[in-house]
């Protein structure tokens, strides 16, 4: 689809951004949620919390739908699409379709029950994380065992889908309980206060690994021959690197530094704004990344897509 392909990334079409990105925060989203009701079991029996659950489910329902809708406009063809995702499930992209296709079935049965007054379920939800991860694993796999891409057949491309799963999923839940906070729910306090914390404590160390682990990448293809050579110089050449370093990286850190001395003086409310402002620019950088580690790849071309799908 015409709509899809970004002429900022030449020919690489931007639904495969969309899709994996949307993909792996709509599962981390069910992560935090599955793993914040296993930790603050007080506040997860709560009304609030049921609300906030309901929330997550439909919101993870609506990024894997729209993600996946992206994948079938890449593809073309639904025709071809069940060919290559369903008739060779002993591929990695197979392994990806199966995995995906499970954790949005598990969701379609949570919304389901949801809607039906029914109460939040730890097994649906476990489910849903499981088969979500393995689904991310999957997908990143595609990629990384790709012998004719050197800058993609490397453990950076199983790294870089993880980190993208771990802050989009972390950002996005963080940001729903903000604005649960911010919206004067005050049955969320003490799980928002508590979260927030967590929420610094876990995305400061994880930013600044992933920044190391990005620039580990950058000095990796300087060492892989010709190819991954010059992916490295179209990467360092290319304004979106340092965009993105600037906005995925050091606005984030910064924000976060500044949320945690809101949270130490008590100004949790005031916190929840700074918690939006994380979001919107680690959801910024994880698509800018995404865009560059399509587009610099130099690679065979199979099929006149240029990519494995």
């Amino acid at each position: 689809m015409w709509w899809l392909r970004s002429p900022m990334v030449g020919n690489m079409e931007f639904s495969l951004v969309l899709f994996t990105v949307l993909s792996q925060m709509a599962v981390g989203v069910v992560v935090f949620l599955l793993f914040t009701r296993l930790t603050r079991k007080e506040e997860a029996v709560t009304a609030d919390f049921t609300t906030l659950t309901q929330q997550v489910v439909f919101i993870s329902l609506a990024l894997i739908i729209v993600g996946g809708l992206a994948s079938l406009a890449h593809l073309g063809q639904i025709a071809r699409a069940y060919r290559a995702l369903f008739l060779n499930l002993s591929s990695w992209m197979g392994k990806e379709a199966l995995f995906l296709g499970l954790f949005s079935l598990s969701l379609v049965v949570y919304a389901g029950r949801l809607m039906r007054g029914g109460s939040p379920n730890v097994g649906l939800e476990f489910v849903a994380a499981v088969t979500g991860i393995l689904g991310i694993l999957s997908s990143s796999l595609v990629y990384a065992v790709l012998n004719s891409v050197p800058s993609w057949n490397n453990v950076f491309s199983i790294l870089f889908f993880i980190l993208t799963f771990v802050l989009t999923g972390a950002s996005l839940f963080g940001t729903i309980i903000a604005y649960k906070l911010s919206s004067g729910q005050d049955g969320v306090k003490s799980l928002a206060q508590n979260y927030m914390k967590s929420f610094a404590a876990l995305l400061m160390p994880v930013l600044i690994a992933a920044m190391l682990v990005t620039f580990g990448y950058i000095f990796y293809l300087g060492s892989r021959g010709p190819e991954a050579t010059s992916s490295m110089n179209s990467m360092l050449g290319n304004f979106f690197f340092w965009l993105r370093v600037i906005v995925g990286f050091l606005g984030p850190i910064f924000l976060i530094a500044a949320l945690k001395k809101l949270i130490k003086s008590g100004e949790t409310a005031k916190a929840a704004s700074y918690v939006y402002g994380v979001f919107i620019l680690l959801l910024a950088g994880e698509v800018l990344g995404r865009i560059l580690f399509f587009s610099s790849s130099v690679m065979h071309t199979i099929g006149g897509n240029g990519t494995p799908y």
